[in-house]
Parts: C-alpha cells; sequence; structure tokens
C-alpha cells in the first residue's frame, strides 16, 4: 500500500468512527486532510461539522439524572403553596421560614441557599430578581383577551404616528414650516 492509499484508508475509519461519536480525533482528521492536500496539490478541505463540534466545547445544559428527594419535593411543595397565597413576590428568606416552620429540613451547608437553587431549577417559579419568587400562572382566557385589548390600543396609537401630526402639533407649532 502506498503512501497516499494509507492515509485516505486512515481518513475513512477515522470519518466512520466520528460520526458514530465525535471527540478530539476529529482535529488529527482534518489535518491528516490537510495533509494529503498539500501532498497531492490540491487545495486544503474545510473543516467539516464533525470536526467543528470536536474542537468546540459542547455547552449545551445537560439533564439531571437525579431523583430530587423527598426533602426537596416537600420544599417545592410547600414553597408552591406559600407562593399561591401570596399576592406579590416572596423573598427566598421569606419563603425559607415558612418552609422551616412547616418542618421541612433542607441540607447543605446553607440551606437558604440550597431552597433558592431548588427554586430556580424548577418550571414551576418565576425569578423576580430581588424582589423574589412567584408561581408561574397559567395562561387563561382572561389574558388572551388582555392581549388583544392592548395590542388593538398599541395598533391605534401606530396608526395616529402612521397618519402624521394630530392638529394640535402641527407643522408650525413644531419650528417647522
Amino acid at each position: 500500500m502506498d503512501f497516499v492509499a494509507a492515509m485516505r484508508a486512515e481518513i475513512a475509519g477515522l470519518e466512520a468512527s466520528l460520526r458514530a461519536s465525535p471527540d478530539p480525533r476529529a482535529i488529527k482528521l482534518h489535518e491528516l486532510q490537510k495533509m494529503l492536500a498539500l501532498y497531492e496539490g490540491r487545495q486544503a478541505p474545510e473543516a467539516t461539522a464533525i470536526q467543528i463540534a470536536a474542537i468546540e466545547p459542547d455547552r449545551s445544559p445537560k439533564p439531571s439524572n437525579r431523583r430530587t428527594s423527598p426533602e426537596r419535593q416537600q420544599a417545592l411543595a410547600a414553597a408552591r403553596e406559600i407562593l399561591r397565597e401570596q399576592s406579590l413576590p416572596m423573598k427566598t428568606a421569606e419563603i425559607f421560614k415558612l418552609v422551616e416552620a412547616r418542618g421541612i429540613k433542607l441540607g447543605g451547608n446553607d440551606p437558604q441557599n440550597n431552597l433558592s437553587a431548588l427554586l430556580h431549577n424548577s418550571d414551576e417559579f418565576l425569578s423576580h430578581g430581588r424582589l423574589g419568587w412567584t408561581v408561574k400562572r397559567k395562561p387563561t382566557v382572561d389574558d388572551e383577551f388582555d392581549d388583544l385589548l392592548v395590542d388593538g390600543r398599541s395598533g391605534n396609537r401606530s396608526n395616529q404616528q402612521e397618519n402624521g401630526p394630530s392638529p394640535k402639533t402641527g407643522p408650525a407649532e413644531n419650528g417647522g414650516g
């Protein structure tokens, strides 16, 4: 087997392996392809998606396979009940005191921060920054009706802007004319 055939066989093997599971060998594959192209007098190929994926780290969040402990489930349920009774956001410290008052203990070096992390990682709660937490509401028919009213009002405002200045703010009053 000559040099070029050996390189092609190496490239084909790496490509097949990388399609199965991308890894840093993609860099080696790309370098081999560039070297072969130079050896044969061709232009070096661009990096493929497989090679780019191997070079760039995956920063997407990884789903956790951990089960939520019974204590954490109890704390989330208590927080949900507490916040449903509130009309305004409630701070984590206040929620934590009420959860503790129900006899629910959270572990960790800082149980209050643990509760904050639980709330943050749950899809049921909405953070309002320093104001605190609320339970996410499910949209209602009234919300959709309110959205229609707001859209209708903004539509009227944009129609006024498209039709030009109102009679009170004509060109003479704006310094034009």
